[in-house]
């Protein structure tokens, strides 16, 4: 974990901290986080995992390195996003913001690193909700929900059957290459028991 410490740049009413981590290989994630949501423990055991998945998927998807923005939130947060976003108002587990392909490109930085494609937001509360709804462990929950986003940035999607198939299949190898629970057998089971009860 990268202790460097940056400035917040989202406008936020909690207190929020912000630091980067830098993978083995070389990929990037720059954090911003809710200080009095997000305990210091669980994040310096994600900083780890989810450094060690980015790079697995970098590999697996056949990138040149990956840099992107991780903001960890509360439900509030993640709702007012996704109601300006989305048109949605309600919070969500996980939003993701891909890079525009018309953004501006500085060959520089790339040259110098991995190139940003883009951001995701986690939200706190939905998260933790969910994780008891399905009976997985909190962190095995936030990394799936990481995987999905950064899918999501690197142009994966789910809107037709068979692009949520793949999707879902790539998510559960990622995630088995680290010992998590496939998490779609999870939503599965969690759907059955609703439907017996």
């Amino acid at each position: 974990m990268d202790d460097t410490q940056l400035d917040p740049d989202s406008p936020y009413g909690r207190e929020t901290k912000a630091t980067v981590w830098r993978s083995e290989a070389g990929n990037i994630i720059e954090l911003n986080y809710d200080a009095s949501l997000w305990p210091d423990d669980l994040l310096a055991e994600f900083s780890v995992l989810s450094a060690r998945v980015l790079d697995h998927i970098d590999v697996e998807t056949g990138g040149e390195g990956i840099y992107l923005g991780l903001l960890l939130a509360d439900d509030s947060h993640i709702c007012a996003l996704n109601t300006r976003f989305r048109g949605i108002e309600r919070p969500t587990n996980v939003l993701s913001f891909p890079e525009p392909d018309d953004a501006p490109v500085n060959r520089e930085a790339i040259d110098q690193g991995p190139e940003f494609v883009g951001e995701i937001a986690i939200a706190f509360e939905t998260t933790e909700r969910e994780a008891k709804e399905l009976g997985t462990p909190f962190r095995d929950h936030l990394t799936h929900l990481f995987v999905h986003g950064v899918m999501h940035l690197l142009g994966y999607d789910h809107e037709t059957e068979s692009d949520a198939v793949e999707m879902e299949a790539m998510e559960s190898a990622i995630l088995a290459a680290f010992s998590i629970a496939d998490p779609y057998a999870a939503m599965q089971r969690a759907a059955d028991r609703e439907v017996a009860s």
